[in-house]
């Protein structure tokens, strides 16, 4: 029988691990008196909220970390705020892994993002800025990303029909249709909460 890795545990070999062993030269450790089981939370949150992303990603977020820690000699764990940035340069967290984010779907939003053809670029945008968009300018960028991948999936749908596809149309359409069933799902009661 073979062991099978979890996800904490990958994310403490390519990751936790290194850093504190002096990946880089740094050696990460906790300032002098912290709390045991302040360290123990902190190294566990690490370990599962990094869980989504892949081998490479982490070994990039570790590059990134390893010239980033906390104090005056830069050796201590970097807050959550640091961690948190970096691991969204590589790669946006899954927003379904976000309840605070993906209760905005739910909420009368959702239903009105489908409703105006925005309901993917929407998803979209708040993974990558875990907010909605609230602003004038974050409306008027998700409508022209929605029109954007909405025209390019209209276009690459029909030279897949007609046997012209280019090399990569038939897996932008099975992209876009995996988005599209994601933000979907996000929604779910959201119809009802419209209509309250």
């Amino acid at each position: 029988m073979t062991d099978v890795e979890t996800k904490r545990g990958r994310v403490r070999r390519l990751l936790i691990d290194p850093l504190a062993s002096g990946y880089g030269g740094m050696g990460f450790r906790f300032p002098k008196g912290t709390d045991e089981k302040k360290q123990r939370s902190y190294l566990d949150w690490m370990a599962d909220w990094l869980g989504y992303l892949g081998d490479e990603e982490l070994k990039r977020l570790r590059a990134c970390l390893s010239a980033h820690g906390d104090g005056a000699k830069r050796c201590f764990w970097p807050p959550r705020a640091t961690v948190v940035f970096f691991a969204q340069a590589a790669r946006p967290r899954p927003i379904e892994t976000w309840p605070e984010c993906a209760s905005w779907f739910a909420s009368i939003e959702g239903p009105k993002a489908r409703e105006e053809g925005t309901l993917v670029a929407t998803m979209r945008f708040i993974e990558r800025n875990i907010r909605p968009p609230y602003t004038p300018k974050d409306r008027r960028d998700v409508a022209q990303e929605a029109a954007n991948l909405a025209r390019r999936d209209v276009e690459a749908r029909e030279r897949v029909a007609r046997g012209r596809a280019y090399p990569d149309d038939a897996q932008f359409v099975a992209w876009y249709q995996q988005l599209t069933e994601r933000a979907e799902a996000l929604i779910g009661d959201g119809r009802q909460a419209g209509a309250a």
